[in-house]
């Protein structure tokens, strides 16, 4: 993955494989936007996980 200076961030796929996309550090509500520029590309599978911190 690499930021660019606006804050965006962009992953280069180069194989069809699964893609570890967000690593937060708080439990929370978050966006993620996903979009492309290449033609042929195509999502097949989001795997989302999820937990309750502990105490909460």
């Amino acid at each position: 993955m690499t930021e660019e200076s606006l804050g965006d961030t962009f992953v280069l796929v180069t194989v069809p494989r699964m893609y570890r996309l967000v690593k937060n550090q708080r439990f929370g509500t978050y966006q993620l936007r996903l979009s492309t520029t290449s033609a042929g590309l195509a999502c097949h599978a989001f795997t989302f996980v999820s937990c309750v911190e502990e105490g909460g």
